[in-house]
């Protein structure tokens, strides 16, 4: 049977409104109403407050500042850096440039606790480019602000360009999604055929010690002399839209570099051209000069009117010296000088040798002796001597020598004095061989070197420079260059284009961060072009080679060795003088004069 309905819940749906309870409902009513109040003005202080925090902190003050500069905001920005967000373009132009203005400073910076991006991460934003075949705009612009706040003696520069040879080999690139090892002129475009020689641009500070490479070209053959011409102006312009001074072209006398010289107007009497307004000098290589002379010079006589200069007096004097058991005036001189094969022709060091001052001294003393009869030895001598005191003013490194004519080429020097004589020594120079008669390339070659050396310099004074450095003036910088591409992986003779490509990109890497602290070979070379000198305060120390020549010692050392004079008996008068007799003589005065110098001996 069901529960009984209790009257409660009969009643519990009916409302009954009492007095008691309206009140108390209309107390809530106000009581909601002020808490929607309260919490709505709550609401506006919070956002009242937000607001004022937000006006107080660091990075809107930084955002309301007005800086001086855009690199002085960077730097702020740079140390508020409390976790990991990229680096904006304004910070990474003023680490950049920091870096290039000295990596040393920067190293210190940061080791002084200063937020800078690590050295690593610059070399990255620098290498994010593939170095392609032709100008890459990318590295144009890093080496535009590396050179930004320089002076005058550090943008003017030297380009050379010189061809490797590569190895012909098509290589599929992930990072291109096209073939490597065709021909590439970069602007110019690529052909379908493959390439087998690469042509590299470098340029050099000619007051300053920095070397950058700037562009490569892949090419099947040597580059076509027409298109030489076009790749020359094409880097001295982009070179010039960076605010540097290429003043100086130079290359090996290559058949396709004398013709696009030529296409650029220039000629003998004429060493430069003009890009624009920009005068620029071109100039052949000294050691290529002197071993196209020595090449020249193998089996053959110079003639110059009726001077005859043979080279057989170098092989008599060669062959007399060889055969000397007690000692030998000429201990460098080997076959390989004298009768050199085709790799060996390809060496400075042994053409410098040969055209040296113990050469021409010793060709001396054998006419002296007698031992060498010929009546072109003595113009034989001359020719060496000239040689040899021409490629060393052509390839002075220091302000000062001991040698004179290497020293730096100056207003008052000997060195100039003596190349302004030197071009009427190759003008009517001519070649005989097997009763031909010929003029190497070689002769005008040095005399367009020699004008153009003194005429860039004379222009340069105008820029309050008082010397040059000569040996700033050649390509052994782009040698060595491709010395550095061929080592790399190990020695490979002939690399790749890929390789080619890889070794450039990291080769201007290391350019652009490159410290004088690192360990790299140091060049003996005066940067700074304001030195005041005096000449009583330097002190020239004179060889005993250089001041002396062999006849010349053979009388002078007994007095270094002793005061006292030597007697010479009757019977040592009558015995005839060797160059055996010489070369004892000499280097005994040589020996004792050492001595002497070293040794505090009382006579």
């Amino acid at each position: 049977m069901p529960s009984p309905v209790s009257k409660r819940n009969i009643f519990a749906d009916t409302i009954i409104e009492t007095p008691r309870k309206k009140k108390l409902n209309k107390i809530i009513q106000q009581q909601k109403k002020l808490l929607h109040n309260k919490s709505t003005h709550i609401s506006k202080l919070k956002t009242n407050i937000n607001k004022f925090k937000n006006q107080n902190t660091l990075n809107n003050l930084i955002n309301t500042h007005k800086f001086p500069s855009h690199n002085s905001r960077a730097i702020v920005t740079m140390q508020l850096r409390n976790k990991r967000r990229p680096w904006t373009i304004q910070e990474k132009n003023l680490a950049l440039s920091l870096f290039y203005k000295s990596p040393t400073s920067y190293n210190f910076l940061r080791l002084q606790r200063v937020n800078l991006p690590s050295p690593s991460t610059v070399r990255r934003w620098i290498g994010q480019s593939k170095y392609l075949p032709g100008f890459n705009k990318l590295f144009l612009g890093h080496l535009k602000r590396k050179f930004e706040f320089k002076t005058y003696n550090d943008k003017v520069c030297s380009v050379c360009f010189d061809e490797i040879s590569i190895k012909e080999l098509l290589e599929y690139s992930k990072d291109f999604d096209f073939i490597e090892g065709f021909e590439d002129l970069g602007r110019l475009g690529r052909s379908s055929k493959t390439a087998n020689t690469a042509l590299v641009f470098m340029a050099r500070g000619v007051y300053t010690s920095w070397k950058i490479p700037i562009a490569y070209f892949l090419a099947h053959s040597a580059v076509k002399h027409n298109i030489l011409k076009t790749l020359i102006i094409d880097v001295l312009q982009e070179l010039l839209n960076i605010d540097l001074f290429p003043k100086v072209i130079v290359c090996d006398q290559g058949t396709n570099n004398q013709s696009a010289l030529r296409l650029l107007n220039v000629s003998v009497d004429r060493p430069f051209f003009y890009v624009g307004e920009h005068k620029v000098f071109a100039l052949f290589d000294t050691p290529h000069l002197l071993k196209s002379i020595r090449n020249n010079f193998i089996g053959s006589n110079f003639k110059k009117g009726d001077i005859v200069i043979s080279f057989n007096d170098i092989v008599q004097t060669y062959n007399i010296d060889k055969k000397n058991k007690k000692s030998r005036a000429l201990l460098k001189i080997t076959d390989a000088h004298i009768r050199p094969n085709s790799f060996q022709k390809m060496r400075v060091k042994l053409a410098a040798q040969v055209f040296s001052h113990t050469m021409s001294s010793t060709i001396r003393t054998c006419i002296s002796t007698k031992e060498l009869k010929n009546e072109t030895a003595n113009n034989t001598a001359d020719f060496v001597e000239f040689i040899d005191k021409l490629f060393d003013c052509l390839n002075s490194r220091t302000l000062y020598s001991s040698n004179p004519y290497n020293s730096a080429l100056t207003d008052n020097s000997i060195v100039k004095d003596f190349l302004s004589k030197a071009t009427d020594f190759f003008k009517n120079l001519v070649k005989l061989k097997n009763g031909k008669v010929t003029r190497p390339p070689c002769f005008n070659g040095f005399i367009q070197t020699i004008n153009g050396v003194l005429s860039f310099f004379e222009e340069e004074k105008n820029n309050n420079i008082i010397f040059l450095l000569t040996n700033r003036l050649n390509q052994d910088v782009i040698e060595n260059l491709f010395s550095i591409f061929r080592q790399k992986g190990g020695y490979n003779k002939n690399p790749t284009s890929k390789t080619l490509r890889t070794s450039f990109r990291s080769t201007c890497i290391f350019s652009l961060c490159q410290s004088k602290g690192t360990n790299c070979e140091e060049e003996n070379a005066v940067d700074d072009i304001s030195v005041m000198y005096n000449d009583n305060d330097v002190t020239i120390i004179e060889s005993t080679n250089d001041s002396l020549s062999d006849t010349e010692s053979i009388s002078s050392l007994p007095s270094i060795s002793s005061p006292k004079k030597l007697k010479v008996h009757e019977t040592e008068k009558k015995k005839s003088i060797t160059l055996e007799d010489c070369s004892v003589t000499y280097f005994s005065g040589y020996l004792a004069y050492k001595c002497i110098a070293k040794f505090d001996c009382k006579m």
